[in-house]
């Protein structure tokens, strides 16, 4: 294929890919090392940390639950510099 362009592989400095199973084989091919997803290892290791502080987002969910009616974010207005914005 690279022939077809008149290239070589000394020529890439790095080949990206959307699909796992090419990106293995196009790596294997190439005989190099595949890195692998950055974003998704990123993903994986912030979703394990979450999942770490499962009880302490529960609690944070409960409050801000609470929090929904505008007197009660006024209260908390007064007693800490917490500002609560709902998109």
């Amino acid at each position: 294929m690279l022939s077809i362009y008149n290239k070589n592989l000394e020529s890439f400095v790095a080949i990206t890919g959307d699909n796992t199973e090419v990106n293995k084989s196009v790596a294997n091919l190439c005989r190099i090392p595949l890195i692998g997803c950055a974003s998704r290892k990123f993903n994986l290791t912030v979703s394990a940390y979450l999942d770490k502080q499962e009880v302490l987002l529960d609690k944070i969910n409960m409050l801000m639950d609470k929090l929904k009616s505008s007197k009660l974010v006024g209260h908390l207005t007064m007693l800490t510099s917490i500002l609560i914005f709902y998109i």
